[in-house]
């Protein structure tokens, strides 16, 4: 029998941990402590619900494709490969349009590198472990993802005229304003 693995036990206590750094960084912030650490916990915790979703997309494959649960198997398993390069590409384009939106270069720069692997990913991995019609849907998955991500792209740069007084004077002063 087929289950849904976001249900099990082990990610619901992922998801649980989750829900209190989450309002331990809201508590933080409220009482005014969270100046100097506010991005570097931020980023651990995006990195620790990145790992807990590959877990959690390694689980689906074992159960739903009847793939070996160890590391091996996974890794030389053609749709355990093609889903880890289609979630990648969806996670980094939804942090470029969350970046843009809320005007965040850190969390922009995050979805550009996470992107920028999975085209690498693609390349060396997916070229050689992986049969055709899989390799096929990753690049059309893939290619489709960055297709539509200039249409949400927002420069890098855009972000320095929104940063602070001292950042824009310094653009001015250098013939960029």
């Amino acid at each position: 029998m087929k289950y849904i693995p976001i249900l099990n036990p082990i990610d619901l206590v992922q998801i649980l941990f989750g829900i209190c750094g989450v309002i331990w960084l809201r508590k933080l912030r409220y009482l005014g402590q969270l100046q100097e650490w506010q991005i570097g916990i931020q980023l651990t915790l995006l990195f620790l619900a990145f790992i807990a979703l590959n877990g959690t997309i390694a689980k689906t494959v074992h159960h739903w494709s009847e793939v070996p649960y160890d590391l091996e198997s996974l890794e030389l398993s053609s749709v355990f490969q093609t889903s880890l390069s289609i979630v990648w590409g969806i996670v980094g384009l939804s942090l470029i349009l969350i970046a843009t939106k809320l005007i965040r270069r850190d969390l922009w720069v995050s979805g550009a590198l996470l992107i920028g692997a999975v085209v690498v990913k693609l390349f060396i991995v997916d070229l050689s472990h992986v049969d055709t019609m899989a390799r096929i849907i990753s690049f059309v998955g893939i290619g489709f993802l960055i297709d539509v991500n200039p249409l949400f792209w927002t420069p890098v740069t855009q972000f320095y005229r929104y940063s602070s007084y001292e950042t824009q004077q310094g653009i001015e002063n250098r013939g960029f304003g």
